[in-house]
């Protein structure tokens, strides 16, 4: 046993044996884990377990207190990281009391170096750290496209509609959408965002559709002003004859007349064309017989219609004498 151990036996024996303190000499306790002082208690005069903090800056750590090495006295069991470099983010990363240093920064080449320009509404600076941000000083950097005729994002573009449109400067509704109104929508025109009339409203149409958006479709009264209604309409040539223009259905149709058909052969204008019995199927085929003294002949039409001297008359000459002809030639 140590000296020391030795020493505080016996004042523990001469303390149980009622010592009067002339065998038992206290010292000054110190922060040793030991009662130096013999008054029953280890360390009391030290604040050993505090919390405490060592370092600035970055480079600050949390701990609590405990004796030093020696009992002297009591130090911060914390350990403070390492200092680094000064970077721009509100922080003492060197660890020497200041924060965002401009001569640190410039050797770290963070601040001091060129920056912005590239057209449009940018012009060069200087990058500098203020509040912890590095930003663009004495220049112009980009920003996101306005209408306001100037190229604010830079990229050689004036109030694109892409960029105005994804900020919601334009596209915005803010017009009407009754009948076939389509909606207004926002527009940068000139610098400027405006409103631009979408579709309608217009003249009232026949097309089933409320054109003009006061809530009603295809009006009569409307269409015969805008004179769509009302008027003649088809041919008079031939067959045909005159009809009146009406709205049916989302559509004009003509309703009372004759229509033009398909041409026959029986001495009318059906297509209605002013020519009577043309391009009839049939025509100029062969038609006929030529047993025995007969001869195939060609089918013939607008002869048999036909007025004045090459009318029926005529045909049936020619017809005599075709015949005459085809029986002189079996004779």
């Amino acid at each position: 046993m140590s000296g020391k151990g030795l020493w505080l036996a016996a004042a523990l024996l001469g303390a149980l044996a009622g010592c009067d303190g002339a065998d038992c000499v206290p010292s000054v306790e110190r922060c040793d884990g030991q009662d130096d002082d013999c008054d029953g208690l280890v360390d009391e005069a030290f604040p050993l377990g505090r919390p405490c903090a060592v370092g600035v800056g970055a480079c600050m750590a949390q701990g609590f207190l405990a004796c030093m090495p020696g009992g002297g006295g009591v130090r911060c069991d914390a350990s403070p990281p390492s200092p680094e470099m000064e970077t721009c983010d509100g922080q003492d990363n060197d660890c020497d009391g200041g924060v965002d240093e401009g001569g640190d920064l410039i050797l770290s080449g963070e601040v001091g170096s060129a920056c912005g320009g590239g057209g449009g509404a940018c012009a060069p600076g200087v990058m500098a750290c203020r509040g912890g941000r590095l930003l663009c000083a004495g220049g112009q950097a980009a920003e996101a496209e306005r209408c306001d005729g100037v190229d604010n994002d830079c990229d050689g573009r004036t109030d694109e509609g892409d960029d105005l449109r994804a900020a919601g400067h334009v596209g915005r509704p803010c017009g009407s959408d009754k009948g076939a109104c389509e909606g207004d929508r926002s527009a940068c025109v000139d610098g400027a965002v405006v409103c631009v009339r979408g579709t309608g409203p217009l003249a009232e149409a026949c097309d089933g559709l409320d054109n003009d958006c006061d809530g009603s479709t295809d009006e009569e009264e409307d269409l015969l002003l805008a004179g769509l209604i009302g008027g003649p309409c088809g041919a008079a040539e031939g067959v045909c004859a005159l009809g009146r223009t009406e709205c049916a259905g989302g559509g004009l149709s003509c309703v009372g007349g004759v229509t033009p058909s398909v041409e026959v052969c029986d001495g009318l204008d059906n297509d209605c064309d002013g020519v009577l019995d043309e391009a009839v199927p049939g025509e100029g085929q062969g038609c006929g017989s030529d047993i025995g003294v007969c001869r195939r002949g060609c089918m013939i039409n607008h002869m048999l219609h036909r007025k004045g001297p090459l009318g029926r008359p005529a045909l049936l000459f020619a017809v005599t004498v075709a015949w005459s002809h085809i029986l002189s030639r079996s004779r």
